[in-house]
């Protein structure tokens, strides 16, 4: 058996809507995607806007980074020196 294994690298691109089809009629395990509805997550005490996420699969590893937003530049009210 061969060791060169093709492995994804890189930062993930969002499913076309080809991909959903795909997914949906099982050619691909739902197991290996990673979904995230943004439309439910709930705002923190102190955040001013939704987080954003950045995924990045490396080798066998996947990696999510989230920013959470607690400052907003055009506001009045909060000043962080």
């Amino acid at each position: 058996m061969s060791e060169n294994y093709a492995y994804a690298q890189g930062p993930v691109k969002p499913a076309t809507a080809e991909d959903l089809v795909r997914d949906a009629s099982g050619i691909t395990k739902p197991n290996l995607h990673r979904r995230i509805n943004n439309d439910l997550t709930v705002l923190g005490e102190d955040e001013v806007e939704k987080d954003t996420y950045l995924l990045t699969v490396q080798g066998t590893n996947s990696f999510r980074n989230t920013e959470h937003y607690y400052h907003d530049e055009d506001s009045n009210d909060s000043e962080i020196p």
